[in-house]
C-alpha cells in the first residue's frame, strides 16, 4: 500500500507555508487520540471487533514522538499510519507532527536565549567580583545549565552552546581560585590560575591582554610571597648538618603563615610548610640519633609531596644522598676510614666497601653492605648471585668449624660456581687447596658429593 504520511523534512517546510494551522502539542495529541478512537469504533461497526493492541501501540508511538522530538519522531508517527488508514487519522498525525516540530523550535530558541543570557550574566558578575564568595551562585547556575544542555539536545547549536557554558563554568572556577590566592598573597597560585585561564578559552570574559596585564600587575604590586622566602632557605641547606639551621629559619615563617591563615578554610600553604618541616625534622632526628650512637634508619620513609615548594624535590634528593653517604659506614659497622671520599659516587662506595670486606675475609660485613644496597633499591641479578655466593662462603667456614669437611667443600664449590661479581675466587681456591692438602680423603668425598648435587644446585632436571 502506498504510504500516505507526509515526509519529515516536508513537514518542516510546511511550517513556513502554514498548510497546517499551528496547534499546541497537547491539543494535537488529543485530536489524534480522538481520531484513533473514532477509527476503532468504525472498525467495530464493520467487523464486530477492533484490536486493543493496535490502539495501545499507537499511544506508545505518540508518547515517544512527543518525548523525543528528533528525527525519530516522524518514524514513530509514521508507524501509526501503517495500522490506521483513515483520512482523519492521517490529518491528525500530520497536525501533531507540525505541533511537535514547532514546539521543538520554540524550545530550541528558548534554550539558546537562556544560555546566552546566562553567559552575559556570568560576564557581568565575574568582572565585578571582589572575593571568591561573589562567584559561588553563578558557578552553581552554570554547572546546572551545562548539565541541562548536555541532556536531550537535538540541535548542533545547543550542543555548541553547552560546550561554551562548560568552558565558561571552568573559567569562573579559575577566576575564583585567582581571587582566593590574591586575598592570601599567594603569587604563585595567582599566576597559575591566570595561566589556566589563558590556556583554556580565557577570552570568554577577558581579553588575553587583560589577563597578561593581571600577571604583570601582580609583579608591580606583589603581596607577601612565602614561596620565594622558603625557597631561599632551601638554597642554604646544602648538607645534612645544615638542616638544623634551616629548620630554625623555617619555623618562624610557618608561624606567620598559620597566624595569617588561621581563619581561612584553605589549607594549601599551611599543609605545604607543615609537610616540608616534618620531613626535615625526621631527617635531622635520624641524623642526630646516629651521631649519638642510637638506633637510626638508613632509609628515609617520609613521603615526598609533589605539590611542595619550588626547589623542594631537589633539596630532598640532595639531602637524602648526603645523609646516606655520611651514615652508611656507621650503619654498616665498617672500620674507621671507610667514609666516602670527596666526589666518590655512592655506587663506587658500595663496590669499594665490598672489596675491602672480602679482602679481610669479613663476609658478614659484605652481606650487610649488599643488604643495604638492596634496601636502597639496587636489586640486580648480580647482587642476588653475589649474596648467595657469600652465603655459601659463610656456610663453608661454619661447616669447617663444625668439622663437616665434605659439606664445607660442597659450599666452597657452590660459591665458586656462582659467577657473582664479588665472589672471592682466589680465597676460595686457596681454602680448597688447603683442605685437599691437609685432608685429602675428606676433600675427595666432598668433591664427589658436590658432583652428585651439582645438577640440583644448578636447577637442572633429574636425568
Amino acid at each position: 500500500m502506498k504510504r500516505r504520511f507526509v515526509p519529515y523534512l516536508a513537514i518542516v517546510c510546511l511550517l513556513t507555508s502554514a498548510v497546517f494551522a499551528a496547534e499546541e502539542v497537547g491539543t494535537a495529541k488529543d485530536k489524534l487520540i480522538a481520531a484513533l478512537q473514532a477509527e476503532d469504533a468504525k472498525a467495530r461497526e464493520i467487523s464486530g471487533n477492533s484490536s486493543d493492541s493496535r490502539y495501545r501501540n499507537a499511544l506508545r508511538q505518540i508518547d515517544h514522538a512527543i518525548a523525543r522530538p528528533g528525527e525519530n519522531a516522524a518514524n514513530n508517527l509514521d508507524s501509526i499510519l501503517s495500522s490506521y488508514r483513515g483520512d482523519n487519522v492521517e490529518k491528525a498525525v500530520n497536525a501533531l507532527a507540525v505541533a511537535i516540530e514547532e514546539n521543538k523550535e520554540r524550545e530550541h530558541k528558548r534554550k539558546i536565549e537562556e544560555g546566552n543570557d546566562l553567559i552575559k550574566k556570568a560576564g557581568t558578575i565575574i568582572r565585578a567580583a571582589k572575593k571568591p564568595a561573589d562567584l559561588d551562585d553563578i558557578i552553581g547556575e552554570m554547572k546546572k545549565a551545562a548539565n541541562r544542555f548536555q541532556s536531550g539536545s537535538y540541535h548542533d547549536e545547543e550542543r555548541e552552546l553547552s560546550q561554551t557554558i562548560s568552558n565558561a563554568h571552568q573559567q569562573l572556577i579559575y577566576w575564583q581560585m585567582y581571587l582566593h590566592a590574591r586575598a592570601k598573597g599567594e603569587t604563585t597560585a595567582m599566576k597559575s590560575a591566570v595561566q589556566n585561564m589563558l590556556s583554556n578559552y580565557g577570552d570568554q570574559f577577558f581579553k588575553r591582554s587583560e589577563l597578561l596585564e593581571k600577571m604583570d600587575g601582580e609583579k608591580q604590586n606583589p603581596s607577601r610571597n612565602f614561596d620565594d622566602e622558603i625557597t631561599a632557605v632551601f638554597a642554604e641547606i646544602m648538607t645534612v648538618p645544615d638542616v638544623a639551621a634551616g629548620i630554625a629559619k623555617l619555623r618562624p615563617l610557618r608561624k606567620e603563615i598559620f597566624d595569617r591563615d588561621k581563619h581561612s578554610y584553605d589549607n594549601d600553604l599551611r599543609n605545604r610548610i607543615g609537610n616540608t618541616l616534618e620531613w626535615l625534622q625526621k631527617l635531622d632526628s635520624e641524623y642526630q640519633a646516629a651521631l649519638a650512637g642510637s638506633f637510626f634508619s638508613i632509609q628515609l620513609t617520609q613521603a615526598h609531596y609533589a605539590d611542595g615548594f619550588p626547589g623542594e624535590e631537589a633539596l630532598k634528593s640532595r639531602l637524602e644522598a648526603d645523609y646516606i653517604r655520611r651514615l652508611l659506614p656507621r650503619y654498616l659497622e665498617l672500620p674507621e676510614g671507610s667514609e666516602p671520599k670527596d666526589g666518590e659516587p655512592i655506587r663506587n662506595c658500595f663496590h669499594r666497601w665490598i672489596k675491602e670486606a672480602l679482602a679481610r675475609n669479613d663476609f658478614q660485613a659484605a652481606q650487610r653492605i649488599l643488604g643495604a644496597k638492596a634496601e636502597l633499591g639496587s636489586r640486580t641479578r648480580d647482587l642476588i648471585v653475589t649474596k648467595k655466593a657469600l652465603d655459601a662462603c659463610i656456610a663453608a667456614k661454619d661447616r669447617e668449624a663444625a668439622d663437616q669437611i665434605p659439606l664445607a667443600v660442597v659450599s666452597y664449590q657452590t660459591a665458586l660456581a656462582s659467577g657473582g661479581e664479588f665472589v672471592p675466587i682466589e680465597w676460595i681456591a686457596k681454602e680448597l687447596k688447603r683442605i685437599a692438602t691437609q685432608k685429602p680423603s675428606e676433600y675427595e668425598e666432598g668433591m664427589n658429593l658436590y658432583k652428585t648435587r651439582e645438577p640440583m644446585l644448578r636447577g637442572d632436571s633429574a636425568k
